[in-house]
C-alpha cells in the first residue's frame, strides 16, 4: 500500500476477516457471533509487513462441512480503523477430507437459509447445561442474533434454540432464567428434541421465527 495504515488485531479476528469459497465456489457461511472490540491501533508503515495471525482456527469461525478443495483470502476492509482499507491478501487453497461434520455445522446448514434479512446471524451458543428454565439435558445451543444500525451489543435482539438428546422438563425454580421458560417445539427424525425462546423484541423483527424453524427442521410434536 502507498499509505500508512493502522491495524487493530482484534478487529480483524472478529469482523468476518476471510472470504472462503467451498468446492461449489460458494461463500462458506460465517458463524462467529461477532463482538464489539477494543484495542490500541498499531501503525503499519509504507512497505512494512505485518504478521496478522500466528494461529487461527477457521473452523470456529466458518461452517465448513463438505469435503473438497477450498480457497481462502483475507478480505479487503477497513475493520473500523479509518477510511483507508487494509488490502486483500493473496488466495490460498486447502483441502477438506471426508469425515464426521461438527454437530453445530450440521444444524447451521439446515437453519441458515431461513434468516429473514442480512442483519440476522446464526451462531453456536454457549450451552449452559439445559434449555432456558428447564432441567439439565445433554445438548447444544444456537443463537440467532440481529445486529442493529447502532452497532451496540446492548441493542442486539436474539432467538435461542436448544437441541437435546432427551426431553427436558420445566424446572421447579430457576433464578438464572428470571421466570423465562423455553418452549418445546418438537423432535426430529433422529430423536433429538428442540426448545426455543423468542424474545418479545425479536418477534417484532421475525414474527414467524418459531414456525420457520419447526418447518426447516421437519419437527414432529
Amino acid at each position: 500500500t502507498s499509505n500508512d495504515l493502522k491495524w487493530i488485531d482484534d478487529q480483524g479476528k472478529a469482523n468476518f476477516p476471510f472470504t472462503i469459497k467451498g468446492p461449489d465456489n460458494q461463500d462458506v457461511y460465517y458463524k462467529y457471533s461477532g463482538a464489539q472490540t477494543l484495542g490500541s491501533a498499531e501503525p503499519v508503515d509504507t512497505g512494512e509487513y505485518k504478521n496478522i495471525f500466528e494461529k487461527i482456527d477457521i473452523t470456529t469461525m466458518y461452517s465448513i462441512i463438505k469435503p473438497g478443495k477450498y480457497t481462502i483470502q483475507f478480505r479487503e476492509g477497513n475493520y473500523g480503523i479509518n477510511n483507508e482499507s487494509i488490502p486483500a491478501s493473496n488466495i490460498l487453497e486447502f483441502n477438506v477430507k471426508d469425515g464426521t461434520p461438527d454437530k453445530y455445522d450440521v444444524l447451521i446448514k439446515k437453519l441458515k437459509d431461513i434468516i429473514p434479512d442480512k442483519r440476522w446471524r446464526l451462531s453456536p451458543g454457549e450451552y449452559q447445561g439445559s434449555p432456558l428454565g428447564r432441567k439439565p439435558a445433554k445438548g447444544v445451543s444456537l443463537v440467532y442474533s440481529r445486529h442493529p444500525d447502532s452497532g451496540l451489543k446492548g441493542d442486539v435482539v436474539s432467538i435461542q434454540l436448544w437441541q437435546t438428546e432427551s426431553e427436558s422438563d420445566i424446572a421447579e425454580s430457576d433464578n438464572k432464567s428470571d421466570g423465562k421458560i423455553s418452549d418445546y417445539i418438537g423432535r426430529d427424525t433422529g430423536g433429538q428434541h428442540y426448545y426455543i425462546y423468542v424474545s418479545e423484541k425479536a418477534k417484532e423483527f421475525w414474527p414467524s421465527a418459531k414456525k420457520d424453524i419447526i418447518s426447516s427442521l421437519n419437527l414432529k410434536s
